[in-house]
């Protein structure tokens, strides 16, 4: 569970270096969009571990990771994925427990609860590069981590993600009701496992998509969680698919046209919702980011959006892939967030500033050569 006392010194590091960013601007690299995203990547890995970004977010994140790692790969960085790993899996054995977060210290946290895709993407990117001595040497750790997961996330009678509590995701700072991100993580970590091999799973994957499309599906979208408000979301609408969960390409097809229709897609993706949602946002977010993850524009989950929609249509994907690259000469800088105009997000009176240099870079990078943007 999330303690801001545990972690009030990062807080101020991570204020101090955004309230900085506001004084002096962001960091400018110069190049084209691809000179900068290669750039921003480099200045990630410090040596021991990849950061989740070059800016006041230098922490282990191991959801960014992962979600990275493919792209990592193919550029080359697979060692530096492994050594981040390595010493990420020590870090975890060592406290007990798989976290969001390792902060500075060695210290793994939470933020701001339990994470349901923390333990999946670790997984992931283990199986994506191979490392056959992290996961024997760990296995017997992972596997009560596998235990937890499910523990803690399934509720045996509806064989669904638990409505008990709520868990982080990349909309960190919301709220959430049996979300259908978390969802089909039940689903994809269970998938991963079987592909590593090895390992108990307290959980069948195989026919999963049906059960969740038959409590989510809402004929040309996934609605957001089981909160009652049916609300459209850009991450329950991209995330099932690019993780493999859901594979009907009608339903992709349908569910990235909705985006479009609700505009969330404009000026360029992606967008969480059409509008802040307050009484969804966790406390602490709601007094210093308000709409941090409501209207606002996430490149990282633009990143999923853009390839995804390079499956069915290939212009339309390169047509967004081109106008992040514009957003990123314009800013010199790959940044965390945007506002709905487009511009770089700021927090209530400015405390908060958009972060600058996130690995998500390696997604843009890795788009852009496939797509030849």
């Amino acid at each position: 569970m999330f303690n801001p006392f545990h972690v009030v010194g990062d807080a101020m590091d991570m204020a101090a270096r955004s309230a900085l960013r506001g004084l002096r601007g962001h960091k400018r690299y110069s190049g084209s969009s691809r000179d900068i995203a290669r750039a921003i990547v480099r200045d990630c890995w410090n040596g021991t571990y990849i950061q989740g970004s070059a800016g006041h977010f230098h922490q282990f994140w191991v959801r960014d990771l992962g979600m990275c790692t493919p792209a990592l790969v193919r550029m080359g960085m697979r060692e530096e994925v492994h050594r981040s790993l390595a010493w990420a899996l020590e870090v975890y054995e060592r406290a007990g427990r798989v976290t969001t977060t390792i902060f500075p210290g060695r210290r793994p946290i939470d933020i701001y609860v339990y994470g349901s895709d923390s333990l999946p993407f670790l997984v992931y990117s283990l199986r994506v590069i191979e490392a056959v001595d992290l996961v024997q040497r760990h296995r017997p750790f992972l596997q009560a981590e596998v235990d937890r997961f499910y523990a803690l996330l399934l509720d045996p009678e509806t064989g669904l993600v638990t409505r008990r509590r709520t868990f982080a995701e990349p909309k960190d700072c919301m709220k959430k009701s049996s979300s259908t991100f978390s969802n089909a993580m039940l689903a994809f970590l269970a998938k991963e496992l079987e592909a590593l091999g090895g390992f108990s799973v307290p959980f069948d994957h195989r026919g999963f998509a049906s059960r969740l499309c038959q409590v989510f599906w809402r004929g040309d979208h996934f609605i957001d969680d089981l909160s009652g408000e049916d609300l459209v979301s850009g991450d329950a609408n991209t995330w099932p698919f690019w993780l493999g969960v859901v594979e009907d390409e009608s339903m992709l097809s349908s569910a990235l046209a909705t985006l479009e229709r609700e505009g969330l897609t404009r000026p360029f993706p992606l967008r969480y919702f059409t509008s802040r949602i307050p009484g969804r946002e966790h406390f602490y977010p709601r007094i210093f980011t308000p709409n941090y993850q409501g209207d606002t524009i996430w490149p990282q989950v633009g990143m999923v959006y853009i390839d995804l929609l390079a499956r069915i249509r290939p212009a339309g994907a390169l047509e967004h892939l081109r106008a992040y690259g514009e957003v990123i000469e314009r800013e010199g800088n790959f940044l965390e967030v945007h506002s709905a105009d487009g511009r770089p997000y700021k927090g209530r009176l400015g405390i908060y500033r958009a972060d600058e240099g996130m690995i998500w870079a390696a997604m843009y990078l890795d788009l852009a050569e496939r797509l030849g943007a």
